[in-house]
């Protein structure tokens, strides 16, 4: 959580928010074919547009020290993600999330983006049943 909101950070100052425009078209497309029934067969690519939106936030980092705990972080998160199933609610859930956080880019409000990556993670955790 850190580390993204420190990407988005990063990301806002040094106005580096191309691509926002693609991410946001797909976690949109997402999140609505999982208010489906279609939505059994999509974690794996649900999985694959969850983690779109961290790599632009590590991508934001530009520290290779920094970029290579992440990584290892990113891992273990896959591992996870992997060895749970990724509920069609969650789909939705988390899509909506990753769109607030878009919608925070674009608006380069940094206070925003940090809440609302916070709100991700803590959503995240306990959908694992963390907390």
């Amino acid at each position: 959580m850190v580390m993204d909101q420190e990407g988005a950070r990063r990301r806002i100052g040094s106005n580096a928010l191309s691509g926002l425009d693609a991410l946001r078209k797909r976690h949109v497309e997402m999140r609505d074919t999982a208010r489906t029934d279609a939505a059994k067969s999509l974690p794996p690519q649900a999985i694959e547009i969850d983690l779109s939106l961290h790599d632009f936030l590590s991508d934001g980092l530009d520290n290779a020290q920094l970029a290579e705990g992440y990584a290892v972080n990113r891992m273990r998160i896959g591992i996870i993600q992997n060895s749970r199933p990724f509920l069609q609610d969650r789909i939705v859930s988390a899509m909506e999330e990753h769109i607030a956080i878009i919608d925070a880019l674009e608006n380069r409000d940094i206070e925003t983006a940090t809440v609302a990556i916070r709100h991700h993670c803590d959503q995240t955790l306990r959908w694992w049943g963390v907390t």
